[in-house]
């Protein structure tokens, strides 16, 4: 479910996917927060984990983070063969100029 919502957008064009992946690395970066706040001082007694924190990590973790990287992976995928056929442009360009 969430890897066609990310596939969706992902089709949408490069904009759209920067803008997910700046929210996605906000999200991640908030959800380590909490978890390093949920953490005790060392020396301290450590209470146990909030139930709904420990929900929260565990579903990120398994339905979002693999779909997260396969994205990425795509989207780098798409920037190299941009920039390949880009130079293979750039090089017919320069042999006509050349002509």
């Amino acid at each position: 479910r969430v890897l066609a919502m990310l596939t969706r957008l992902y089709t949408l064009g490069s904009s759209a996917m920067e803008q997910l992946l700046r929210v996605l690395t906000r999200a991640y970066k908030v959800l380590g927060m909490a978890a390093k706040s949920a953490i005790a001082p060392k020396g301290f007694f450590q209470s146990p984990i909030n139930r709904n924190l420990k929900a929260l990590v565990d579903c990120t973790n398994k339905d979002l983070t693999g779909s997260v990287y396969e994205l990425i992976v795509e989207g780098q995928e798409g920037a190299q063969e941009g920039k390949e056929n880009q130079g293979q442009s750039i090089a017919k360009i320069k042999r006509e100029g050349r002509s």
